[in-house]
């Protein structure tokens, strides 16, 4: 079983938040309305209820504010690893409504 690990290994994440410039030029929301108004109208709109007040939102209408991977590489002396991330800015960039 040891055996059948590749010698590089890859796990990686991503943090998804809701995108309020997306949000507010969806929903036809003001320029000035505040975030957690605007999340609380995409909430709504993608059917929040009691129970589940904050439902799944597509990922267009999301933006990813970080991303990591762990690298497990094995040479013959042992293993290494090494954590990789790239986080937003304030501005984040690949928000595709921010430019």
């Amino acid at each position: 079983m040891k055996n059948m690990i590749p010698k590089t290994v890859i796990c990686w994440d991503s943090e998804w938040v809701p995108c309020a410039r997306t949000g507010r030029h969806l929903y036809d929301l003001a320029a000035t309305e505040m975030d957690p108004v605007v999340f609380e109208c995409m909430w709504q709109k993608a059917g929040a209820t009691v129970e589940k007040p904050r439902p799944f939102l597509k990922l267009a209408v999301s933006e990813v504010v970080s991303i990591s991977a762990v690298v497990r590489r094995h040479d013959p002396h042992g293993a290494e690893l090494e954590l990789t991330f790239l986080t937003a800015g304030p501005r984040r960039p690949w928000c595709w409504l921010h430019n």
